[in-house]
């Protein structure tokens, strides 16, 4: 036999029934096709759900930052104002007694705003007590830029900031690690911060009076420009996922049930 021997052509077998193709081949490098993710949708800038005496929206837009990471959002609902519940501690322990994480704001006859947050129940005791996320703070200036003077509530006169005044509209003041003097409140106090002879923050038992000096726990200076002041005007904020106060308040009531007198919280 003469010639060039040539191999026969295999012929691949046919598909089994029911069996799927063969995968496509893959592209080539740099056209991968990589899979795509959605933005999550910013989250809801946290609101008032009732009116205040003190606070602004813009207030409230320039504490947040400093509020632990897990109240980020979450609205404000009034727990305690001096002008509607009236001037007793008894009062404000009842109101605030199964909260733990409240922010607490005072404004003085001058006009001047000052307060904390405290991540512990404002309960009647003799020591101090509360943990590092707590913090003071004091508004610079209003949210326009101008200095509001008040006298019992009534605007007595509207100054406006110096053009140059371009500083944070909130000053906060967290926990320097010098001492545990975080909070500390009785029948006839509230307070904040100690060490170096001054609290950072203080109320007497009708919050018609208080002080603010240097404290340690803080680093604050004074927090306003007298160390001993008249309040006209009293706040207590807690916080909540809700959208509106009623919702707050009924959840409030099935979750706590019968409230403690006010003679056991000041026992």
């Amino acid at each position: 036999m003469s010639g060039v021997f040539t191999p026969r052509k295999k012929t691949p077998p046919p598909p089994t029934k029911g069996a799927s193709p063969p995968p496509p081949p893959p592209p080539p490098d740099g056209d991968e096709q990589r899979p795509t993710f959605s933005e999550p949708p910013p989250p809801e800038a946290a609101k008032l759900l009732s009116s205040s005496d003190i606070l602004t929206p813009a207030h409230v837009a320039a504490l947040e930052p400093s509020l632990p990471a897990t109240l980020r959002g979450y609205n404000w609902r009034q727990l305690y104002s001096l002008q509607q519940h009236g001037a007793n501690a008894g009062t404000f322990y009842a109101r605030v007694q199964f909260e733990s994480r409240t922010l607490v704001v005072a404004e003085t006859s001058a006009g001047e705003i000052l307060g904390g947050y405290t991540n512990a129940v404002w309960r009647p005791g003799a020591e101090y007590y509360g943990t590092g996320q707590s913090f003071l703070f004091k508004p610079r200036r209003t949210p326009d830029g101008r200095r509001i003077w008040r006298s019992r509530g009534h605007i007595l006169d509207i100054i406006p900031d110096p053009p140059d005044d371009d500083g944070p509209r909130v000053s906060c003041f967290p926990w320097t690690g010098a001492n545990n003097y975080f909070m500390m409140c009785s029948e006839s106090s509230i307070a904040m911060g100690g060490g170096g002879g001054s609290f950072g923050f203080f109320l007497d038992d009708d919050f018609s009076r208080g002080s603010s000096g240097p404290s340690e726990t803080y680093g604050n200076p004074p927090l306003a420009a007298s160390s001993e002041f008249d309040v006209v005007n009293f706040e207590c904020w807690g916080f909540t996922t809700h959208v509106d106060a009623d919702a707050a308040a009924k959840e409030d009531r099935c979750r706590v049930g019968r409230p403690r007198p006010v003679v056991a919280l000041l026992s």
